[in-house]
């Protein structure tokens, strides 16, 4: 990480002037509750954004964009035969199958996979697709850097910052230009779920600024609030011709029926979905494992079978069966994590480096079993460090502790569009989440072209 080395040395050269720049841009970050999701609790904030070489903006790009393909292949369907024996061996909730099965005509497809700087290079931690993705609002974090001396910090080696949202929000506006009988600027809808739409309104009215900057009339609702009534899918009677989906498949298994409208009307085609609710099975965590069975069987392409090889760590859907031949057959536990299939905000992952091996065999029976509540198993990737800078407000003083570094790269329909970072001044294994010291912030580089794999003699690209 040659750029953010050398961002390092400058700050280093004149320690007064960085601390003071930084400390008031740490002020700007907290009035303007950048990428700050809610209210009640406040998400630290990196330093500095996470500078990156060209080389590895090139190499975690094209990985993202192979990764996404790869997920969206269907790598479940291909290894079961179809899509009914594929929900029913990963064990999908019987309520959520229908969302899964529908064709949805004007979707927009938009992920993020998650890289953790490894021991041995970059690793791929998992991926998401769907709408509700933290990162989307980088924006606000980068507008704090854009002054003075800061900028021009940042700026050094051509490096600058790319926001998703312009990738995204281009994307929408050409779905919307193949739905009959609109007019004028499409009305998109920031939809969560019934409840959470109030824990995280302030994350949704911005996501509808954001919107709205970029053409669209824009509105913010819960689930609930939607009917689909005479071809169109309306708000309190007004049409909406975008649903920009912020709930998630684990909101719904109590009450899937009360989501139909959205299902309904995007099934027909009268409205853009962002993101549908297959491609959002297709990212849950037990797809790596899937991945590096179909690798194995020589169902995936050259360059997705290298990359699953050399990216993306063994990953188990964890049965009783699986258990059957005894846990020790997986490895230590200290080299194991458990993560429940389908979740998010890392809720329910444990480390076994975190747990006395007793207990950690007691939570992975305890998850093997639970039919409703698939988990997986998965190797965990031993993590590297790099000097980072890190202010410390209480004490005016900057350090440059050993940290572990999560790069999340975004793809809108196939094309890398920016980054979001996690940083974590820790040398162990652990979950990089704001109660353990992580902190978000974002991720600049090079101008350059279009992100490319280098490709071998083989065809395929290496990695």
């Amino acid at each position: 990480m040659r750029l953010l080395d050398e961002l390092n040395s400058r700050l280093r050269a004149d320690e007064d002037a960085a601390v003071a720049a930084l400390a008031e841009a740490q002020r700007e970050l907290r009035a303007a509750a950048a990428m700050q999701p809610r209210p009640d609790e406040w998400i630290p904030l990196a330093s500095v954004p996470v500078l990156l070489d060209r080389e590895e903006v090139e190499l975690l790009g094209e990985a993202s964009r192979e990764l996404t393909a790869a997920v969206r292949s269907d790598p479940a369907v291909a290894l079961y035969g179809d899509i009914d024996t594929a929900l029913e061996e990963l064990r999908t909730p019987a309520p959520l199958r229908p969302f899964v099965r529908a064709e949805i005509p004007h979707e927009v497809e938009l992920s993020r996979s998650d890289f953790l700087l490894g021991s041995d290079g970059w690793q791929a931690n998992e991926i998401n697709i769907c709408a509700g993705l933290g990162g989307l609002l980088v924006e606000d974090y980068d507008a704090c850097f854009s002054r003075r001396p800061l900028r021009d910090l940042l700026a050094a080696g051509g490096c600058r910052a790319r926001t998703p949202m312009d990738l995204l929000a281009r994307a929408v506006h050409r779905r919307c230009e193949k739905l009959a009988g609109g007019d004028g600027r499409p009305v998109l809808a920031v939809v969560d779920w019934e409840g959470y739409d109030v824990a995280y309104l302030r994350d949704h009215v911005r996501m509808a600024e954001l919107f709205a900057a970029r053409g669209f009339e824009t509105v913010v609702c819960h689930h609930r609030e939607l009917r689909y009534e005479h071809g169109r899918l309306r708000l309190r009677g007004r049409p909406v011709d975008v649903v920009h989906r912020e709930f998630l498949l684990e909101d719904m298994p109590q009450d899937p029926d009360s989501a139909r409208p959205v299902l309904d009307a995007a099934v027909d085609g009268a409205v853009v979905l962002t993101t549908g609710f297959r491609a959002e099975w297709q990212a849950q965590k037990v797809t790596f494992g899937l991945l590096h069975q179909a690798a194995r069987r020589g169902l995936l392409s050259p360059a997705a079978a290298e990359l699953v090889r050399r990216r993306i760590p063994e990953t188990w859907l964890l049965t009783p069966e699986a258990l059957a031949d005894g846990e020790a057959a997986f490895g230590a536990h200290t080299d194991l994590v458990l993560k429940p299939s389908i979740g998010s905000l890392s809720q329910g992952v444990r480390l076994g480096a975190d747990m006395d091996e007793g207990e950690f065999r007691s939570a992975l029976r305890a998850a093997a079993e639970n039919l409703d509540a698939p988990h997986v198993l998965q190797r965990l990737i031993p993590p590297g460090t790099v000097p980072f800078p890190h202010l410390n407000d209480a004490r005016d003083a900057l350090s440059f502790p050993a940290t572990q570094v999560s790069i999340g790269f975004f793809v809108v329909d196939g094309e890398p569009a920016g980054a979001w970072s996690k940083v974590c001044p820790r040398s162990v294994p652990t979950i990089i989440h704001h109660h353990n010291g992580g902190q978000w912030g974002s991720v600049r580089y090079p101008d350059g072209p279009r992100a490319a794999g280098r490709t071998g003699q083989d065809g395929g690209r290496r990695w």
